[in-house]
């Protein structure tokens, strides 16, 4: 079992991989964040019950993703704000 958001517990196949997009996912490209057809960029939507999904738009990311909670996504953006390839740019 897994806590869900509203403080309830789900069975596992109701887990993050067992719940629906509630939309299509929001394609980001370039390094200012531009939507604009490339061939790497990082995809995310919301799922339906909370959390999200984060996928590639590369012919290998088809079919693959990342999902996780609010609290992993706040920790992942902590986390790669202080890598030094990312600091450094005032976009972030």
């Amino acid at each position: 079992m897994t806590t869900n958001t509203s403080g309830g517990t789900d069975p596992a196949s109701t887990g993050l991989y067992g719940r629906e997009l509630v939309g299509p996912y929001d394609y980001m490209c370039n390094t200012d964040g531009s939507n604009t057809d490339m061939e790497s960029c990082l995809g995310i939507a919301e799922l339906k019950g909370g959390g999200y999904s984060i996928t590639g738009n590369k012919p290998e990311d088809s079919g693959r993703e990342l999902r996780g909670t609010v609290g992993e996504l706040r920790a992942l953006y902590w986390l790669l704000r202080n890598t030094p390839e990312i600091a450094g740019n005032p976009t972030l």
